[in-house]
């Protein structure tokens, strides 16, 4: 029923670990034997060592958010970011598509397994790149701009495309996939409005350009497929 502690340096008074113990050494002195209550205290390395154990993301987030100043935390981030790696990367694998990898590379451009998803897209890119006709209007120098009135742009993804003339051509590739896609039944204007919509919403704020050229591109064989 004991629960023992440990202190660097005793006192001079007797304790005892359970409160009321009756002493069992010599009690003639008349002294009274001071009992010590500790709180218990978790001991950050304790806890970062536990979280290390339970091998979890939400282990090494509890550590963080109580300890944000111990030495460890720095190390702590870092294995998160890595289980986190790992858990996308499968994902990814299990998915097994052109859009999962890129959408890979677009969240974790740095990560682990970012020159695989780079080897893969490329394997799969490849008897596309080696049967792909360019359209007409990529090579004709009188067009120019997206698909829709620049002057008429409201987001910052329809800003990104009218400022980059590989995002404008990249448009009309995907009004060329998008129409014959509704010629062949595959999809609808509703839910193209919606993938705009998506669009819009997702690419904003810092680098844009990169996000609208990923997803653009994800939708383009999405509508190919």
């Amino acid at each position: 029923k004991q629960v023992p502690i440990e202190q660097m340096q005793l006192p001079d008074t007797d304790i005892y670990l359970v409160a009321g113990a009756a002493p069992t050494g010599d009690t003639t002195s008349g002294a009274t034997p001071t009992v010590i209550t500790v709180p218990p205290q978790d001991n950050p390395s304790v806890v970062y060592f536990a979280a290390l154990q339970a091998g979890t993301s939400a282990a090494l987030a509890d550590y963080i958010q109580r300890f944000p100043a111990h030495e460890k935390v720095p190390a702590a981030q870092a294995i998160m970011a890595s289980l986190e790696d790992d858990a996308f990367w499968a994902t990814t694998t299990a998915a097994g598509t052109v859009a999962a990898y890129r959408r890979y590379l677009l969240v974790f451009p740095d990560g682990t397994y970012a020159p695989q998803a780079d080897d893969w897209l490329t394997a799969a890119a490849a008897p596309a790149k080696a049967s792909a006709v360019t359209p007409s209007y990529l090579t004709d120098t009188a067009v120019a701009g997206p698909t829709f009135d620049c002057s008429l742009a409201a987001t910052d993804a329809e800003r990104a495309i009218c400022a980059s003339p590989e995002l404008s051509a990249q448009d009309h590739l995907l009004a060329a996939a998008y129409e014959q896609a509704v010629a062949s039944g595959w999809t609808s204007k509703e839910e193209q409005r919606e993938w705009l919509a998506y669009r819009d919403m997702t690419c904003v704020d810092i680098m844009v350009a990169e996000c609208v050229n990923i997803i653009t591109d994800s939708r383009i064989t999405l509508l190919g497929d």
